[in-house]
């Protein structure tokens, strides 16, 4: 997974990471999106469901 820099704009909103935290997958959720922009970020992402039959540790991005 690609981290954004420590300090990034966003939509004109200028936003800071101060540190990572990495979770173990626990759920899937299904998202319907618009595109996969050049830096490898979602374009106008919308939840659709959870989806309990896939195993969370099991699911990769689609290609």
């Amino acid at each position: 997974m690609k981290l954004p820099p420590k300090s990034f704009a966003h939509n004109g909103c200028g936003i800071v990471r101060h540190s990572t935290l990495w979770l173990k997958p626990e759920a899937v959720a299904q998202i319907d999106f618009l595109e996969w922009t050049g830096g490898d970020h979602l374009r106008h992402t919308k939840f659709v469901a959870l989806r309990e039959d896939k195993d969370p540790k099991k699911v990769v991005r689609e290609t």
